[in-house]
């Protein structure tokens, strides 16, 4: 185990790149898990329309995903137009130029 003193930038960018791949390859792994992950919060949401953050977290317990990095596909999926934006369960992290006043 390195020190703090011996960490720098180089190795922050390093775990930076870690993390990032990582993401990106549980994303193309488990594609076909996100998208049913997906299904089952849009079915929640017509039964539950107030409940966004709920339903999400029920997609990823039955799904077996990560509940960050499913919020995280809905968001890009609303970010590309895919899925209505009132689906968004944090209006924070969509992109600023498709949020309407």
């Amino acid at each position: 185990m390195k020190s703090f003193k011996e960490f720098n930038e180089d190795n922050l960018q390093e775990i930076d790149f870690q993390k990032w791949l990582g993401k990106t390859l549980d994303r193309k792994l488990n594609s076909k898990k996100y998208a049913k992950a997906i299904r089952v919060y849009l079915d929640w949401r017509k039964k539950h329309p107030k409940q966004g953050s709920m339903g999400l977290s029920k997609a990823a317990g039955i799904t077996g995903v990560d509940i960050k990095q499913l919020q995280s596909v809905l968001h890009q999926m609303i970010d590309a137009g895919k899925l209505p934006k009132h689906l968004a369960t944090n209006p924070n992290m969509l992109k600023k130029e498709n949020v309407q006043e």
